[in-house]
């Protein structure tokens, strides 16, 4: 009962067998069921990939195309959710009010609707498309249009895939705000936002070419930048910061991140193919297994000290003062005399 979908202890990695999802494929095609999009939010478990039969929680065996919505607390199927996709769903996010869930992937359809290919919106309700809103802009002369990411942020969505779009979308309507392709390089893979930066993970190596959504003939882009497996992008207006580029990450197949995630002192963690993040001749140094991370700079000086004073006798000056203050730790004050630290 945990095939393909499963709830784990966070500390000892036992299965909770209180909670049970099985997932299965049975078709003709052979292949084998995957859960590649998983999203828990206040209502449920959205789970999406490739699969057509779950046994969840007190249920006997149902059908269901490539997506599922389940309870919390059992895994019992919750069957009002149904978005149809006619292909794979690679990615899901859902918005803070919970009223509507992305999905990104190769799917060309939701539902049956085929202006809701590759990247959509659907009810967390009911499962169907979200009314009022414009189609997927796929990059201009791509041949391949599947959507590998998506992330949601305030009042916008941010989308990513073939040939090779980052893109962010106005939530209100879908109308694509700003696009930028990698070329030559690969699709987007990732995102995650931390602090007031978009970061975006691709199996690009070379350049991003900024404002321009045409995949064929790049025209018409405002800039050209390097961009090495992952790039920063403004969380307010989208632009690129080509002041941050990991140049000395390399892949085995450089394929990239697949996935990031970010700690309480705003750090980055990259998780894909890697195997160096530097060059500095030590091997064992130099080795990256899988996972990268990137702290920020401690950019802010320390408090000055404050209330000098100073007591002089015969022989001793006596210096008392209420020292500097660091907020990333302690910090040392240091005492001068003639141009020397005492």
């Amino acid at each position: 009962d945990a095939s393909g979908l499963a709830v784990l202890d966070p500390i000892t990695g036992a299965v909770d067998t209180s909670w049970k999802a099985k997932i299965e494929r049975i078709d003709s095609s052979g292949n084998r069921p995957v859960v590649r999009a998983l999203v828990v939010a206040p209502d449920g478990i959205y789970a999406a990939g490739n699969f057509n039969r779950v046994t969840g929680g007190t249920w006997g065996r149902i059908t269901v195309t490539r997506a599922v919505k389940l309870n919390l607390t059992n895994g019992n199927p919750i069957q009002s959710w149904k978005p149809s996709p006619n292909g794979l769903v690679v990615d899901m996010d859902v918005t803070p009010a919970n009223d509507r869930i992305y999905l990104a992937g190769y799917f060309s359809a939701l539902a049956g609707d085929t202006n809701k290919g590759y990247f959509a919106a659907v009810d967390t309700g009911t499962g169907q498309p979200i009314p009022g809103q414009l189609p997927f802009q796929p990059s201009v002369g791509s041949t391949a249009k599947y959507q590998q990411t998506v992330l949601v942020e305030g009042d916008n969505v941010y989308v990513g895939g073939s040939e090779h779009d980052i893109q962010k979308y106005r939530m209100s309507d879908n109308a694509l705000v700003r696009s930028h392709i990698t070329k030559q390089g690969g699709d987007a893979q990732a995102m995650i936002k931390l602090e007031n930066e978009i970061y975006v993970g691709c199996h690009c190596f070379n350049a991003v070419y900024s404002d321009t959504n045409d995949f064929k003939d790049l025209s018409g882009f405002s800039r050209l930048d390097p961009m090495r497996a992952a790039g920063a992008f403004s969380a307010s207006d989208f632009s690129y910061r080509a002041s941050w580029v990991p140049g000395n990450l390399k892949g085995s197949k450089d394929e990239g991140p697949w996935d990031f995630d970010t700690t309480p002192d705003k750090c980055l963690y990259m998780a894909g193919d890697f195997v160096r993040g530097a060059y500095s001749g030590d091997a064992a140094r130099d080795w990256l297994g899988g996972f990268a991370k990137f702290c920020p700079d401690d950019s802010t000086p320390p408090t000055a000290p404050s209330n000098v004073s100073v007591n002089l006798d015969t022989t001793t000056a006596t210096i008392t003062f209420t020292p500097g203050s660091d907020q990333s730790g302690s910090v040392q004050n240091w005492v001068y005399k003639d141009d020397r630290v005492i």
